[in-house]
């Protein structure tokens, strides 16, 4: 699947590049899928369609792919590009429960980096979503909340976690 191979590219290419990238991602495939999310971004950026909401998932899709290979650097760039691509786009990128959701995983890359006071200040943005969302009380709420014990007992607060 290479769109450079087939002429001109279109937002269509880019969409397939990102759907086959989700297969292979959901395989367990995840340096093919991270090829797939790569020339999806590319088509993208050459089209100007990454500043939108498929442009934020594709970015989360590389996070979530590059931190289960254990590329925490890789996946917090990939986070934060989502976060400013969402600060870019006029309508609402991610619903409550995806904004959650890449906060955590900010925080989580963070604390894999060590940077366990960055890490906890995501946790503390993801924690104000959630209970914005009203989700605190849900397995999302409990997940956040063992992440953020997990991290305090890092930062060799025991009394905090």
């Amino acid at each position: 699947l290479r769109a450079a191979d087939r002429g001109p590219q279109t937002p269509r290419d880019a969409e397939l590049s990102m759907r086959l990238g989700v297969v292979y991602h959901m395989r367990g495939d995840l340096y093919r899928a991270l090829e797939a999310y790569a020339e999806a971004r590319t088509t993208c950026i050459r089209l100007g369609r990454l500043e939108s909401k498929d442009g934020v998932q594709l970015c989360q899709n590389i996070g979530l792919a590059k931190h289960a290979l254990n590329d925490f650097k890789g996946a917090l760039e990939a986070y934060s590009e989502a976060r400013f691509l969402q600060t870019q786009i006029r309508a609402p990128a991610l619903n409550e429960s995806e904004s959650v959701t890449l906060a955590i995983n900010i925080a989580r890359a963070r604390a894999e980096l060590g940077d366990v006071a960055a890490a906890l200040e995501a946790f503390g943005e993801a924690r104000a979503l959630c209970e914005s969302a009203g989700s605190l009380q849900t397995s999302v709420g409990a997940q956040l909340l063992t992440d953020v014990g997990h991290a305090k007992l890092r930062a060799e607060d025991p009394a905090g976690a």
